[in-house]
């Protein structure tokens, strides 16, 4: 996502088949933006996606002294490997988001910076079971087009969201669809007169899948829910409470379902009960809070990833036990840093990366049993 202010965006989750989803905007970690003075490379993870235990993938940017590139990274239930993307291009290419139903079928998503003419195009590559390959996509956006979360509820069902953009245009919605064959665009709601993106995607079922970002016209930004019955998009009104912008969604069931922000400011929980957005009661961990992920593997087992704004950046997790809402203290201790996805394939299988900051951010994956965090070793 470029917004001019805020950078990049990504997510992407289909609770039937333990995809994740995640989303949230990339700004420089604690200031610069700049990674010139990087002594050692990091990945900054964006997705995570698995059909099973021993097969997980993730996705995000490769950040190094001398520039930025896609990564992907795979857990094959004994270690994560670095497995080469298919390269668009770009400079540099991002993935966003990343989506699977099984172990031959995989889709990452994000953008190309400075292909074809654009200052961003779409970037899509699909895994067969034996690479990642690009698939043309459509990029209706004169200047910018970029893709921050995708879900597939099949091989021959796929969908991604994000934004496009003309130079003097409002930033329009960007929804696509894969049909089997080819992407095509799908026309969604814009109602906002200056911006509007979905941020995040999430489905239950091929009828009822359910996006969120925000709009925006000369004010705020404010919350935008979507949701697609199996014919059109059709925005959801919300709660007013919802002022800010809504970062994640993950859809249990058709009446099961949530969605929360911000990126910035206090947090925000609303829940779907099959008729409407109904604001929670959540907890105050900071003053502001980073909301990048959410994942649930059940409707009572449901975790939050992110950071709290106090002075730098801390990592933020949460987990519902089905009743309430409550902060877990960050795994390993880590008192600087941030989480950017979450994966809960069940209760006694949950993965969360992110990065922790010492003289620079270092990459940060972690695994729960079931009774305790282990942090897990990359080859970033």
């Amino acid at each position: 996502m470029r917004n001019f202010v805020l950078l990049i965006v990504l997510g992407s989750t289909l609770a039937a088949c333990s995809s994740v989803q995640q989303t949230g905007t990339f700004s420089s970690e604690f200031g610069s933006n700049s990674v010139g003075s990087l002594g050692e490379p990091y990945t900054e993870f964006r997705g995570l996606a698995a059909p099973s235990s021993a097969d997980v993938w993730a996705v995000g940017v490769y950040r190094t002294a001398s520039g930025d590139r896609s990564r992907i990274e795979h857990w094959n239930g004994v270690q994560w490997t670095d497995v080469p993307a298919a390269p668009n291009g770009g400079r540099p290419d991002v993935f966003n988001s990343v989506t699977t139903t099984g172990p031959v079928d995989a889709w990452a998503v994000g953008s190309s910076a400075g292909v074809s003419g654009f200052q961003e195009a779409t970037l899509i590559e699909h895994w067969n079971g034996r690479a990642w390959t690009v698939v043309a996509a459509p990029n209706p956006g004169l200047v910018w087009n970029e893709l921050d979360s995708v879900v597939a509820l099949s091989k021959n069902d796929v969908w991604a969201v994000g934004y496009y953009k003309d130079d003097a245009a409002p930033a329009r919605v960007l929804a696509e669809h894969w049909d089997g064959k080819s992407w095509r665009v799908v026309n969604a709601p814009s109602p906002g007169s200056g911006w509007n993106e979905l941020a995040n995607l999430s489905a239950s079922s091929p009828t009822d899948l359910w996006a969120v970002g925000w709009t925006q016209d000369d004010g705020p930004r404010q919350s935008l829910v979507e949701h697609w019955n199996g014919i059109t998009w059709a925005q959801v009104s919300i709660n007013a409470r919802s002022v800010q912008e809504l970062r994640a969604v993950v859809a249990v069931s058709a009446n099961e379902a949530w969605a929360v922000g911000p990126m910035g400011g206090p947090q925000v929980f609303e829940r779907w009960d099959g008729t409407n957005w109904n604001p929670m009661t959540v907890p105050t961990p900071g003053p502001g809070v980073e909301i990048w992920g959410i994942s649930a593997s059940t409707a009572s087992d449901a975790w939050v990833a992110g950071g709290v704004i106090d002075r730098g950046y801390r990592p933020l997790l949460e987990h519902w036990d089905g009743t309430s809402w409550k902060v877990i203290a960050a795994p390993g201790g880590i008192s600087a840093g941030r989480l950017t996805g979450v994966l809960s394939l069940s209760s006694k299988d949950v993965w969360i990366v992110g990065t922790r900051q010492a003289s620079q951010p270092l990459t940060l994956i972690e695994h729960w049993d079931g009774s305790t965090w282990s942090e897990v070793q990359s080859p970033a």
